[in-house]
């Protein structure tokens, strides 16, 4: 099949006849009668006037089946004609729903091709570069298409900005061919991501040569360019993530980042010692101090955010420029199995502290503890927004965590606590909170408590008094009973969330008619609480307030 100049087809697709399978007897789906019946409608229907009165009792079509509405054999006689006609319409429906089926189908390469053929190369450069954004390999990929589409896609330095060595383990016998001077090259001035995956042990020597000898070389020449630099050594030991720590460092002295303003660090295993200690705890160590000079060599004068999963840099440097930062402490793939593993509260307390532009904290917490949490030499931390995830921690890890850090200031603040099936969930949200903790400037409130096990409401301390400034809520709690609907309806609210809240019931949002009255009072949101009628809701519900509402 081709194209002609003017976008027709010009030769015959081929598809099978949707007809193919119906015969012209009264033992199929269609038969005669339908079809003289459905020819006496189409006749009617060219006449003018009669289409809005074809299938009226005294219509012209039934008058020409000579029908009589006294006459039991004239009316079923006229019956089986109309049904027949019904039967061969849905007949055809069908038929002619598989049809343009096929076509479809059959024409779609052809009109993809000269869709695309069609297309300027400007919208398709657009097209290129938003596909780019979720996908890393896209540049790799669609310059193998076609001609047209290498020649577009090598002129767009957007394309080329994500260098990274993660494809070698897939494809481990064209490294040579995925030399990042091509994407350096293509990228021209543009700020790079560069995306370092530590090699797995399957092609471990391999990798570690291209690593050492091409990857990094190459893309070292162009430091003034990187914006985003990521280790991900999340299936590694820790001894081979600080052993490229220290390579970066003697590879890369003298050499400034300008540019960087965003450091990922992933850890797969944290060092620790025989006992689960943390060798951070052991100045001296040999992992400790390559992470210390991996920040002292390098200049990040922009830096902004930082992440950091399974490590703490111990380092005397001051980053003056970071805002955000975001630490995971993981399970660990280690030989004591999923025994918690304990970190020097003090050790990660200072080394928040040597960010004193930070607002904005994220920690997450899977089965780990802390140790020296009885140190209080630094002054609490000042935040604007924290998030805190414990999964399976003790309380008193929390607690020792929350109290080393500044609420006055705090505007944002999410909770996501993930319980064993026999935990109250009420004394662990109060390491979250406090006795005698205010929360002046808070703005904003998430909590989220999955626990499979009890369901004691952890939500009643939630008050005007903690919270006088309190605007939005969202309350994520799947197996726990409903808080007192009155105590909510006395926070300055303007928006409440609630998630998945399966033990909610109507009575809970029916009594929070006095937040609803309240002028400040602007939307309820109610995502799949299954316990809780809709129809109830918005027959009690303001109409001049807004309510969402998802099953």
């Amino acid at each position: 099949m081709a194209l002609s100049h003017s976008g027709q087809l010009s030769a015959a697709v081929p598809v099978s006849n949707p007809f193919k399978d119906l015969s012209m007897d009264t033992s199929t789906a269609i038969d005669l009668s339908g079809i003289n019946t459905l020819e006496s409608v189409i006749a009617f229907l060219k006449v003018p006037g009669t289409s809005h009165k074809l299938f009226d009792i005294d219509g012209p079509l039934l008058s020409s089946m000579m029908f009589n509405c006294n006459d039991v054999s004239s009316i079923t006689i006229v019956l089986q004609k109309l049904k027949s006609m019904q039967r061969t319409i849905v007949s055809l429906l069908d038929a002619v729903s598989k049809s343009v089926s096929d076509l479809k189908e059959a024409v779609m390469p052809v009109v993809m091709k000269h869709g695309l053929e069609s297309l300027p190369n400007e919208v398709l450069a657009h097209i290129f570069e938003l596909a780019c954004r979720s996908c890393g390999s896209f540049s790799r990929n669609i310059i193998k298409v076609c001609h047209r589409f290498y020649d577009i896609a090598t002129r767009l330095p957007n394309l080329w900005t994500y260098v990274s060595n993660a494809y070698l383990d897939v494809d481990v016998h064209s490294l040579r061919r995925d030399n990042p001077a091509a994407f350096l090259t293509r990228s021209r001035s543009s700020n790079l991501t560069v995306y370092l995956k530590l090699p797995s042990r399957m092609y471990r020597e391999i990798n570690e040569n291209y690593i050492r000898d091409i990857f990094l070389p190459e893309t070292l020449l162009r430091h003034t360019n990187w914006e985003k630099f990521i280790v991900n050594g999340l299936d590694e030991w820790s001894e081979d993530y600080h052993h490229c720590l220290d390579y970066l460092c003697s590879s890369s002295t003298g050499l400034d980042f300008p540019a960087l303003t965003t450091l990922v660090l992933l850890c797969g295993d944290a060092p620790q010692d025989l006992d689960g200690f943390i060798l951070n705890d052991d100045e001296d160590n040999d992992i400790d101090v390559n992470s210390k000079n991996f920040f002292e060599t390098w200049n990040m004068p922009s830096l902004r955010t930082l992440e950091l999963t399974n490590f703490i840099p111990r380092s005397t440097t001051i980053f003056t420029s970071v805002t955000k930062c975001s630490i995971s402490f993981t399970r660990y793939s280690s030989t004591r199995g999923n025994e918690p593993v304990r970190w020097n509260l003090a050790v990660v307390i200072r080394f928040l502290d040597s960010l004193p532009a930070l607002n904005d904290l994220t920690i997450e917490m899977c089965n780990a503890l802390f140790t020296n949490m009885d140190d209080e030499s630094t002054e609490p931390l000042s935040l604007q927004k924290l998030c805190l995830i414990s999964e399976y921690c003790e309380e008193e890890s929390i607690g020792h965590l929350t109290k080393a850090l500044d609420t006055v200031n705090l505007r944002d603040f999410s909770i996501h606590i993930n319980l064993h099936s026999t935990d109250c969930s009420e004394p662990w949200l109060k390491c979250f909170f406090p006795d005698g903790r205010m929360y002046p400037m808070l703005r904003d409130l998430s909590i989220k408590v999955t626990n499979l096990g009890g369901r004691d409401s952890p939500f009643d301390i939630i008050s005007e008094t903690i919270f006088p400034r309190l605007q939005h809520l969202t309350i994520n709690a799947r197996e726990v009973e409903q808080p007192d609907s009155f105590g909510l309806s006395r926070m300055p609210l303007e928006t409440l969330r609630l998630e998945n809240c399966h033990w909610f019931n109507n009575d809970f949002t029916v009594n929070l008619r006095h937040l609803w009255d309240r002028p400040e009072f602007e939307t309820l949101e109610i995502i799949g609480c299954r316990s809780i009628d809709k129809d109830i809701v918005e027959e009690k519900f303001p109409r001049s307030k807004r309510l969402v509402w998802e099953d």
